[in-house]
């Protein structure tokens, strides 16, 4: 995976990115500063997603 954001390169500040598939691409995305629409059939997964980002925001 480390190859895919030497490609893109790290800055993702400001963009806003819809990613397919909740999971470490979505952390990732969130980490660079983009705004990110995750998209997964699980929805455990995207509640997953979704408690990590309260967390982090303290909400």
């Amino acid at each position: 995976m480390r190859d895919v954001w030497s490609i893109l390169g790290l800055n993702f500040r400001g963009l806003k990115v819809v990613d397919f598939g909740a999971g470490e691409s979505t952390g990732r995305l969130l980490q660079l500063g983009a705004e990110v629409v995750a998209v997964d059939r699980d929805l455990e997964r995207l509640r997953e997603v979704r408690r990590l980002l309260r967390s982090r925001r303290g909400l």
